[in-house]
């Protein structure tokens, strides 16, 4: 099966094409909607798959039933609210739509028969979350914002995140990491005080989510924590500290089993949509 795969990021936007487990890929960086969804849409019309999965940041209505289905809403990257991400690829076939970190819990829920109710946050440039159960990511009036989930008010930075300030988002990102310590977060030590504030602040979500999901499995990934893995450690203690004993069998917190999971879960967004249509 030939299908094709957009991952779109504040950063960068990855094509792929081919089959989940065998494929070619290229990658553009994210500048303005009408150059980098025309060279993603070039790239793959040259390659005329049969569906395509788009796995974009978000927020983005997923609602099909909503005039503005596949369309951004407002984002923090700058000059991208409200584009049409979905629609820039409806000419070239088939195409279905879900949040990167949608994607990326399809394709880690695929890797753990199982293990639903599955979690998946990813901690980079933002934090973002998924909840995938009975194969399918939940959605409502939107999809769910975890990462948007107040944090601790024992950390004393006032937060980063343009709508709520101290939010997990806005205190334990990478943009935040950058924001509360004026520096490139690679160039902080391990043992840098603002990591505890960290850990506390993902652990507090986790128990939250925990709670309200009662998922198997919280998967953690996203380049800060592929970068700092004791913070997975350190979030999933600050979890049972929160927790307090309460929940007789606490989720799993667990590494990510693909090294890029997103571009993956397009993929089999895209196979899902091709056996579909």
């Amino acid at each position: 099966m030939n299908v094709g795969a957009v991952l779109g990021g504040g950063t960068r936007f990855v094509v792929a094409c081919g089959a989940p487990d065998d494929f070619e890929e290229a990658e553009f960086p994210t500048t303005t909607p009408e150059r980098t969804l025309g060279a993603a849409r070039a790239w793959l019309a040259a390659r005329a798959p049969e569906a395509i999965g788009i796995a974009s940041f978000g927020p983005v209505d997923l609602d099909p039933r909503s005039a503005t289905h596949g369309r951004l809403l407002r984002t923090p990257k700058a000059g991208w609210d409200h584009v049409d991400v979905l629609g820039a690829f409806t000419a070239l076939a088939p195409c279905a739509i879900d949040t990167d970190v949608g994607a990326a819990a399809r394709a880690e829920a695929n890797a753990r028969p199982g293990a639903e109710p599955l979690v998946y946050i990813t901690v980079g440039t933002g934090v973002g979350g998924a909840i995938v159960n009975g194969g399918e990511t939940l959605r409502g009036v939107m999809h769910p914002e975890i990462g948007h989930l107040p944090a601790p008010a024992s950390d004393p930075f006032a937060g980063s995140c343009p709508f709520h300030g101290r939010c997990v988002e806005g205190v334990a990102s990478g943009a935040a990491l950058r924001a509360r310590s004026g520096r490139d977060p690679a160039s902080l030590p391990d043992d840098d005080p603002v990591f505890l504030h960290v850990a506390e602040a993902l652990g507090s979500m986790l128990a939250s989510v925990a709670l309200v999901v009662s998922p198997r499995v919280i998967v953690l990934g996203g380049g800060v924590l592929d970068a700092r893995s004791f913070l997975r450690t350190g979030a999933g203690d600050a979890m049972l500290r929160h927790l307090g004993g309460y929940l007789p069998s606490p989720p799993e917190v667990a590494a990510p089993a693909y090294a890029r999971p997103g571009i993956r879960g397009a993929l089999l967004l895209a196979v899902e949509c091709a056996r579909a249509g």
